[in-house]
C-alpha cells in the first residue's frame, strides 16, 4: 500500500468524511492534481491517509487534519427578504 495513490471517492471512503470535505482538506492531506484547472482530479498518498485514519479511531492527535473535521455545516445566512430588503431596478 505504501506505493499506492487514491482519489477523492478513496480518501472519502477511508476516513469516513464527504468528497467535498476531503476536497476542501486536500493540500492538508498530502494531495496534488493531476493537472491543472477543473479537469485535474486529485490524487492522496493511500499509506498516510490509512495512517491518520487509524490514529485518529485509536483517539489519535486532534490537530490531525484527518480528524478535524467540521461536525456539521454552517447555518446559512438569512436572505434579504428576512430583513424586508429588495433590490432596486437598475437604472
Amino acid at each position: 500500500m505504501s506505493d499506492q495513490f487514491g482519489t477523492t471517492e478513496d480518501v472519502a471512503e477511508i476516513t469516513g468524511f464527504s468528497k467535498g470535505w476531503v476536497r476542501l482538506h486536500a493540500k492538508e492531506l498530502g494531495g496534488w492534481k493531476t493537472a491543472e484547472g477543473r479537469g485535474g482530479k486529485w490524487r492522496f498518498p493511500l499509506a498516510e491517509i490509512a495512517q491518520h485514519a487509524r490514529s485518529r479511531s485509536q483517539g489519535g492527535s486532534p490537530h490531525s487534519p484527518v480528524a478535524s473535521a467540521p461536525a456539521k455545516r454552517p447555518p446559512v445566512p438569512p436572505s434579504d427578504e428576512t430583513y424586508g430588503l429588495t433590490a432596486r431596478p437598475r437604472m
